[in-house]
């Protein structure tokens, strides 16, 4: 399989993928679409990363370096809090256009003084199948070849609504976007 590139499958689901000084934005025209890890600042300081539910749930006790593989980045909110927490994480994004969106944001946050330590701690690998990676991490397990990952997140995207409240503009917005680049 050849290099994918996410401005043409962007372009070819009637979406806009360009570079803004804000970042990397995907827009209809209407709304615009952009992984910012610089608005989650309020939540990565000290007292309150700690409340985090992802955070509480996934403290493994004793362990000094904790290793995360995140099976369904997004635009990698919940591996920001797991990096931060001290977490190293891989992060897989599959969909190449939510990739390029996730590295400009990565990219933008490695110069941030207040992120770099963690974005540092994150490692992104786009269009790759996250099935295929945790088979391949599993092997070297069994092998001996590597130490296992003491946790494994997977968060759908867009799992079935079971609320009537409305959802946030953003996840509305990441999931017509989403469906528009997968047709």
């Amino acid at each position: 399989m050849g290099v994918v590139d996410p401005f043409s499958i962007a372009r070819a689901a009637g979406l806009e993928l360009t570079g803004k000084s804000e970042g990397l934005t995907l827009t209809d025209g209407t709304m615009e679409l952009r992984a910012d890890f610089a608005r989650m600042l309020p939540r990565l300081k000290q007292g309150r990363l700690q409340q985090e539910l992802l955070v509480k749930a996934a403290r493994a006790k004793g362990v000094e370096q904790p290793w995360a593989i995140d099976a369904t980045a997004g635009f990698g909110e919940d591996s920001l809090l797991l990096a931060a927490a001290g977490f190293t994480v891989d992060l897989y994004e599959q969909d190449c256009v939510i990739a390029a969106l996730l590295q400009d944001a990565l990219d933008r946050a490695a110069d941030d003084p207040a992120l770099a330590d963690a974005v540092a701690r994150m490692r992104l690998h786009a269009g790759e199948d996250s099935i295929a990676g945790l088979r391949h991490a599993a092997e070297l397990v069994e092998q001996g070849e590597l130490v296992a990952p003491d946790v494994v997140y997977l968060d759908p995207m867009f799992p079935e609504r079971t609320k009537s409240a409305a959802v946030k503009k953003e996840v509305s917005t990441a999931a017509s976007f989403g469906a528009a680049v997968r047709r």
